[in-house]
């Protein structure tokens, strides 16, 4: 912590906030390879967070710091949220999915423009064979033409488990990349955690 500054009779506290939550920033989406030689075409439908836990109790120590930041218990009896970050009716309506190698496009959302606030937590394994009515989901719905002129709509969903190994940190900024192929067992699911940058705020007392 900084040295109190005064200015006229003021006697500036400065304070650094740092937050207690973690936020979905970004979505990112590309296909696994270039599938443009075999004439197929992705187009997504939906991309969704679900059966997810937004209330429990905080506690921290009389000091923080960005090691010792406090810890969240979930309650998780109570209610579960779904967040629709994308999603659009009609086949082959949404936006299309295009391969790049280097960096994935970003996919807005209308729902959600500033991001999703999420309380952080950690997530039980599911196990084999999850119940997706229960278990804190990740869903993806996209639309793949093949070359014959058909179209199949493929949906993938998979435990936020398996996601996010350590579970949702504290004070985070959260870039989920999401790549699909045209089968629907090879989705790959790349989240990316940053510091969210701690705030200084001067209170003048």
């Amino acid at each position: 912590m900084r040295a109190n500054d005064s200015y006229a009779g003021y006697v500036g506290v400065p304070t650094i906030f740092r937050h207690k939550l973690s936020k979905l920033v970004a979505v990112r989406v590309t296909t696994l390879k270039d599938y443009s030689l075999k004439g197929y075409k992705f187009y997504l439908k939906n991309i969704s967070i679900g059966n997810y836990s937004q209330q429990g109790s905080y506690v921290s120590g009389i000091v923080t710091s960005a090691s010792a930041i406090g810890q969240w218990t979930v309650d998780k009896t109570s209610e579960v949220h779904e967040y629709v970050w994308y999603n659009t009716s009609g086949t082959g309506t949404g936006e299309e999915i295009i391969y790049d190698s280097t960096s994935a496009q970003d996919v807005a959302s209308i729902a959600y423009p500033d991001g999703i606030m999420l309380l952080p937590q950690q997530f039980d394994d599911p196990g084999d064979n999850p119940d997706y009515t229960k278990v804190p989901y990740l869903k993806i719905k996209y639309d793949f033409y093949r070359n014959d002129y058909t179209v199949e709509t493929k949906e993938a969903i998979v435990p936020l488990y398996d996601v996010f190994s350590s579970g949702i940190q504290m004070n985070k900024t959260i870039t989920l990349t999401i790549k699909v192929s045209d089968s629907q067992s090879v989705i790959y699911w790349a989240p990316q955690m940053d510091d969210w940058s701690d705030k200084d705020v001067d209170i003048s007392i």
